[in-house]
């Protein structure tokens, strides 16, 4: 009887605990955890929506210094930057895990069910990798990605861009080539550029054509009557050679002295049936030319400028910059950008930002890379496959044995 009551060891061995890592893989498959997850990052979203982020900061500041202390406080918690912020790719990264756990979990059901994938099953994990490939790609922009600004004026080039009041250099070089505002008339009729506030207005003597030129040191412009075929009889080649704001002569050589517009002049060559004549026209002085080389071509030329409405009275329409990237110091790409159509090149883009409109050569752009784009655009592609095998292909698992 004492060795019945004895208890056998299989009776008094206590069942083994479950492992560290199958607790954590309970966890992350559990529903409950997922949808805690899942609504910590639509709040974090909604903070990151209604509360100032990055550079706002500093523009919410000048507008309200009072609430410095609110927005130190705030920043020192991460409110301020949340899409950047640790604990938000924390919480990216515990959805990630949780689907890539019930991913698996699934797919091995299914392979001990049938002892091969079927088809519906494999399409509901095509399904489960695209999101986790579109939340790494998330976690990848916040982690290496950058954005930041470039400002520069016309004719420079930069190699660094800044990125919250840092320095960060750039692999290529990129030249500012020309920057132009359009601007909307004050009457709202047809939009004016900033070119056609100085312009050069060429006409051939006793004909009616009338051909109005940008004002841009270096630009050449082959000037035929609309009807006409181009020949070299009937076509004037002009050329805008040098143009000084504030025109003076000092020491016998034409200069200027300032940048403002006192004293409007520019030197231009004008090529008619291997006859050239070079001279100097002046806005402020439309009958008096200097230096003609020659007189024997028929063109009359008049040099006009417009002061820019003021800013109220002209509102702004469109930035264009035309930018060139040099990668060795060779020119390898060049477009205009505007607006929502930028520039890309090595995995950085950069798009139209602003202005200054005390200075009409100089503009900021917007330089943004994104290494998580091409795990996001793989992420979007297996969504479409997998959703299209599970709701079209095989619905319900039909066509399977």
């Amino acid at each position: 009887m004492a060795a019945d009551a004895q208890d056998t060891p299989s009776q008094t061995q206590k069942p083994k605990t479950k492992s560290v890592a199958a607790r954590i893989t309970r966890v992350l498959a559990s529903v409950p955890f997922a949808s805690v997850v899942v609504a910590l990052i639509a709040m974090a979203c909604i903070v990151g929506t209604l509360l100032p982020q990055g550079q706002q900061v500093q523009q919410y500041l000048t507008a309200h210094p009072e609430r410095e202390g609110l927005m130190s406080a705030l920043d020192f918690a991460g409110l301020t930057h949340v899409f950047s912020a640790l604990w938000f790719v924390g919480l990216l990264l515990m959805l990630a895990a949780s689907l890539a756990v019930c991913s698996f979990k699934r797919y091995a059901a299914a392979m001990r069910l049938h002892g091969r994938p079927r088809s519906r099953a494999f399409g509901s994990l095509i399904t489960h990798i695209s999101m986790l490939l579109v939340l790494c790609g998330g976690v990848v922009r916040v982690v290496w990605g950058e954005r930041g600004q470039l400002g520069f004026r016309e004719g420079e080039t930069a190699e660094t861009f800044i990125v919250e009041n840092r320095s960060v250099p750039l692999p290529f070089k990129i030249r500012l080539v020309k920057f132009t505002t359009e601007h909307h008339k004050v009457a709202g009729t047809e939009s004016v550029t900033q070119e056609e506030e100085e312009l050069l207005h060429v006409r051939i003597k006793n004909e009616e054509n009338v051909w109005s030129i940008p004002v841009m040191e270096g630009a050449s412009h082959a000037l035929t009557a609309e009807d006409a075929t181009p020949s070299a009889k009937n076509t004037y080649q002009v050329t805008i050679l040098n143009r000084l704001p504030d025109f003076v002569i000092n020491g016998g050589h034409a200069t200027s002295r300032s940048d403002e517009l006192n004293n409007p002049a520019l030197r231009v060559q004008v090529i008619h049936n291997a006859t050239t004549n070079i001279q100097w026209i002046f806005a402020l002085h439309p009958g008096f030319n200097m230096h003609a080389t020659s007189n024997q071509i028929p063109v009359e030329m008049i040099y006009t400028t417009e002061a820019p409405a003021p800013q109220s009275e002209q509102p702004v329409k469109d930035w264009k910059s035309t930018l060139e990237i040099l990668d060795n110091d060779v020119v390898v790409k060049e477009k205009t950008i505007e607006v929502n159509a930028p520039l890309s090149y090595k995995g950085y883009t950069f798009y139209q930002s602003g202005y200054n409109p005390n200075d009409p050569k100089w503009t900021s752009l917007q330089v943004v890379r994104d290494p998580g784009v091409p795990l996001v655009y793989t992420g979007f592609l297996f969504l479409i496959v997998g959703l299209t095998m599970v709701f079209y292909l095989y619905p319900h698992g039909r066509h399977e044995r």
